[in-house]
């Protein structure tokens, strides 16, 4: 096996193989250990090399060396004699897939994110970067406030294969030409367990002031409308006013997400 090390490539044979599957692909991936005796004349170079691979993982070339596949350090050591300065250095190794999206299917939408990450913790999280029309900004708050919160999707180009998922906290922002960025984050359903008893951060307070402030601002924009409209008002058309902003609150919990550009907020 041919692994380079930053621009340092050497010979080297893997120990312990295992094989273990993608939790993004469900591709079949490497696992393996490695020894590497280094000689203490280029202790100095080689510590550079590692700094680089620590970060940046090691590349398996063949012998025109082109890439064939990378792998992330798991753990590293190294062990050495006090007869001498050389040091053997062992590794453990993960193969890592480069993964590319290219498109995201979320039910009947279609969706082509210009920035994209997944991390696996237990299930699969997706955070993504979208451009979308109105329509589909409502669709995706639809599904967002839809009883049954999960829905089917297909990372086109990672997996074909439909996964059930939900939505977690989407933040947007509307720009000209009737464009709004989107940065989704989509969990799968296998996060969700029932004897999960974990509370959000600052429960309950958050949870209720955002009913509150939700309830007020679809309170007042109903009531301006009648102002404009009538005049003036009756205690029973107040009371009317207030039962509908309790049904239609949840009609403007999106602004609770804006920002006022999508691409300043990291992944």
């Amino acid at each position: 096996m041919r692994l380079k090390f930053n621009e340092k490539i050497t010979t080297a044979i893997p120990t312990d193989e295992e094989f273990f599957l993608s939790p993004f692909t469900g591709q079949q991936l490497k696992k393996f250990n490695l020894s590497l005796l280094v000689r203490q004349p280029q202790l100095s170079v080689f510590d550079v090399e590692l700094d680089y691979v620590k970060e940046n993982g090691i590349t398996e070339v063949n012998d025109d060396g082109a890439e064939i596949k990378k792998y992330k350090i798991v753990n590293i050591s190294y062990s050495y004699s006090n007869h001498s300065d050389d040091r053997t250095y062992s590794f453990e190794l993960s193969e890592v897939e480069e993964i590319q999206i290219n498109k995201l299917l979320i039910e009947d939408m279609e969706l082509t994110p210009y920035e994209y990450e997944e991390t696996f913790d237990d299930a699969i999280i997706i955070q993504a970067k979208v451009r979308v029309t109105k329509d589909i900004a409502d669709r995706i708050e639809e599904l967002s406030q839809s009883e049954d919160k999960y829905f089917s999707v297909i990372r086109e180009g990672i997996n074909k294969k439909p996964i059930k998922m939900r939505f977690g906290q989407n933040i947007w922002s509307e720009h000209e030409n009737n464009i709004i960025k989107y940065r989704l984050v989509i969990v799968e359903d296998k996060y969700d367990t029932e004897d999960d008893v974990s509370r959000p951060l600052y429960y309950p307070e958050i949870q209720n002031i955002q009913s509150i402030t939700l309830y007020h601002k679809t309170y007042i924009e109903l009531l301006a409308d009648l102002f404009v409209e009538k005049g003036l008002l009756s205690k029973a058309e107040i009371e009317g006013l207030k039962e509908k902003a309790k049904v239609e609150k949840n009609k403007y919990e999106r602004y609770i997400y804006q920002v006022k550009d999508v691409d300043k907020e990291s992944l």
